[in-house]
């Protein structure tokens, strides 16, 4: 279990954590979302005991992780999956970390398995591509078969077969009855993987729930249309109160508006329809509509010339 106490975390004026407080429970998979500056990486470096709060205390299973006689048992993280001495193989790398807790041979090939790099274990960990960096960077979070797991953007470079592996590894652990807290900013990954969700924004909690939960706040249902009329449906769609959230030449999406209403105005207007269907908000959705008053950078689509 990972207790958060009214933690703060001040950089001279700026409060990069205000006052926050959460605890992640055993046995399920707890998501942690936030908008780029929103505070993840201070609260997880703080959670480490890599940074000192300004106020407040991290307790993992009622004790400071760096109070901890068995570290690597206690809780495996993955912050920055290329921080690996750049002379050494992956079982090297794995080796050296697991003799400060006497870790033997035999769990060291257990992990670089379960991994996927037994064909590359001896190969210099510094010409590894970003997905082999990340199975790495995984395998050293997994080596002390602990009870907690922290990972930031686990899934950063991973292929489709890699993604799938490691949701249902995480799965499984968390059914084991572990404690598994991740970051990531891949929204339809987080909502397949996480059963709870913990939101930041500008350094303060916005929202501590259920994934089912989150999801079903947002009000941001839409309908998809398909229609060789999209212009023509578009212009008569929002003269009845309907929202365009996207459209192209044959393919429309509105919000404000049910399917209902949009097939009795197709009709009247002799609109000829392809498709019609309700769409379910989804954790971007949600996400994006909790968070937009908390985006620190926003991009702009450049101007039609």
């Amino acid at each position: 279990m990972i207790e958060v106490k009214g933690l703060t975390k001040s950089y001279g004026k700026t409060k990069a954590v205000d006052d926050v407080t959460f605890t992640v429970q055993p046995g399920v998979v707890t998501g942690f979302l936030g908008p780029n500056g929103a505070g993840k990486s201070t609260t997880m470096r703080v959670i480490l005991g890599l940074d000192k709060p300004t106020h407040g205390e991290v307790l993992i299973n009622n004790q400071r992780y760096v109070e901890s006689h068995t570290p690597l048992s206690l809780l495996g993280s993955l912050l920055e999956a290329k921080s690996v001495d750049k002379g050494r193989s992956a079982y090297n790398h794995l080796a050296a970390v697991g003799a400060t807790m006497n870790i033997g041979k035999s769990r060291i090939n257990e992990v670089i398995d379960l991994v996927g790099l037994e064909s590359v274990k001896n190969k210099n960990a510094a010409k590894f591509s970003l997905g082999m960096g990340q199975r790495l960077g995984i395998a050293t979070a997994l080596l002390g078969d602990p009870e907690i797991l922290v990972l930031d953007e686990p899934v950063n470079g991973l292929d489709p077969d890699g993604i799938l592996w490691i949701r249902n590894l995480l799965k499984d652990l968390a059914r084991q009855g572990r404690t598994i807290f991740l970051s990531s900013h891949l929204m339809s990954e987080m909502e397949l993987t996480a059963e709870h969700l913990l939101v930041i924004g500008q350094g303060k909690i916005l929202a501590d729930m259920s994934m089912h939960d989150f999801i079903s706040r947002s009000s941001q249902n839409f309908v998809q249309i398909v229609t060789p009329q999209a212009d023509v449906l578009a212009d008569i769609l929002r003269k009845s109160g309907g929202v365009i959230r996207s459209k192209d030449r044959t393919t429309l999406e509105v919000g404000e508006i049910t399917a209902a209403q949009v097939g009795d105005l197709a009709l009247k207007n002799q609109i000829v329809l392809h498709q019609l269907s309700d769409i379910a908000p989804s954790l971007e959705s949600a996400f994006m509509e909790m968070t937009q008053d908390q985006v620190n950078f926003h991009g702009h689509l450049a101007e039609e010339k």
